[in-house]
């Protein structure tokens, strides 16, 4: 059951502590520290499990975990690249900046995930193994033919 009163003030900071946008600097910033932070907690708390980790980044991170939430847990589980990320953000500083519009950004948002595409077309997708102590629920039914 969740708890009203967090609820309640998740709700606020959203709708009073968060800016409508972000410009590339300040992402990349929150990028930084949330790494520093990873790197901190990795080594000096090697028993703490993924959960644990996610629960502690996400209070010290709000910002960028309520902003960009699935960035924020791509960060945390290792699944970003950065190169992609500074491409990205390096766009998105030419958008702000009105250097390049916004049809050339999406045309090139575009080609970089079909390069992508290409990149890993054949090749065997790594599976993350799932993580233990987890529910993994499967759902299995045997047929019979009908007599």
């Amino acid at each position: 059951m969740t708890n009203p009163n967090h609820r309640q003030a998740v709700e606020d900071y959203i709708a009073n502590d968060l800016p409508e946008s972000f410009v590339s600097s300040t992402i990349s910033e929150m990028y930084a520290a949330l790494e520093r932070d990873i790197q901190v907690i990795k080594s000096k708390s090697p028993g703490m499990t993924q959960k644990q980790m996610e629960i502690v980044l996400h209070q010290r991170h709000k910002k960028l975990a309520f902003s960009y939430p699935s960035l924020f847990f791509k960060i945390v589980r290792g699944e970003v690249d950065p190169a992609m990320l500074a491409s990205l953000l390096s766009l998105k500083q030419r958008l702000d900046e009105r250097d390049v519009s916004l049809d050339d950004a999406r045309n090139r948002v575009i080609d970089y995930a079909k390069i992508q595409i290409e990149e890993t077309r054949g090749k065997p997708r790594a599976r993350k193994a799932k993580p233990a102590g987890t529910v993994v629920q499967e759902l299995s039914f045997k047929c019979k033919p009908d007599p």
